[in-house]
């Protein structure tokens, strides 16, 4: 004899919703047929519940989409008994939307907002239109969504005054407008990363804040000839503190070589 109560169950469309059901089983059983979006505890038992039965807990993920899903799963008792559980996950109501806008470690180059949509802490399985609002000088650069299973989605922009973009939630995320200066010394550029450092030979003559200690003992600026030497650079690199590391270069018969040629 084999019996679970209740069935059907429902539960919830956030992450890490949980049900429990009883399962009455005097023999060893096996749970089978689980998706992958729902896990249980226990999923088995070599000795039974016993007669009054024993708690199976379910714990689901986060449902990403606009209706319910479904799941019939399968208690099978050691001796060949089968009982039928169907499991339904709720739609997610509850997302939470976070707007942020940064530009490495200071406030004040822009705002950030949403357009079109619902309200920032109950989302669903819906989509929102942000906007993204340089201040002064600055301009939009791309935006940047993370979420609470750890992905990360970047949506580059059009560099101007209005840059909207609609994004589709589907967990808690949340949502980096990135700004970037325009080369002066109110708002200077800012260098984070090797490749953006790289990218200073493009514009010798603007101003740069490093943002971040900085290792070039990376491919392909620690192999063959190694770092190629900014040009003549007549702006201003300001270290803010940071370090530039493990720089190499293999140039025999080159003069005036470094980070820099000439400054």
């Amino acid at each position: 004899m084999i019996h679970v109560d209740p069935d059907p169950v429902t539960i919830g469309g956030a992450a890490n919703s949980t049900v429990d059901v009883t399962l009455i089983c005097p023999m060893g059983w096996t749970l089978h047929d689980l998706p992958d979006w729902l896990t249980a505890s226990p999923a088995a038992s070599p000795t039974g519940t016993g007669a009054l039965g024993a708690p199976v807990t379910f714990t689901a993920q986060v449902n990403p989409n606009t209706s319910t899903r479904s799941a019939t799963l399968t208690f099978t008792a050691s001796n060949g008994d089968k009982v039928k559980l169907t499991v339904t996950q709720a739609v997610n109501s509850g997302f939470s939307l976070t707007l942020a806008h940064v530009t490495g470690q200071t406030d004040g180059y822009g705002t950030v907002e949403i357009t079109t949509g619902a309200a920032t802490d109950n989302i669903g399985g819906t989509s929102v239109t942000v906007k993204a609002n340089p201040a002064g000088v600055y301009t939009f650069l791309k935006w940047v969504a993370t979420n609470d299973r750890g992905a990360t989605a970047v949506q580059n922009g059009a560099t101007d005054a209005a840059a909207e973009f609609t994004f589709d939630i589907t967990a808690n995320t949340t949502l980096y407008a990135v700004f970037q200066g325009n080369g002066t010394a109110a708002a200077p550029i800012e260098v984070a990363t090797v490749a953006q450092l790289n990218d200073v030979r493009n514009q010798l003559l603007w101003n740069y804040i490093l943002m971040a200690d900085l290792d070039l003992g990376v491919n392909p600026y620690n192999t063959d000839s190694g770092w190629s030497p900014i040009g003549t650079f007549t702006g201003v690199f300001d270290g803010n503190g940071h370090t530039i590391s493990n720089l190499y270069i293999n140039r025999g018969g080159s003069d005036n070589i470094g980070l820099f040629r000439y400054v």
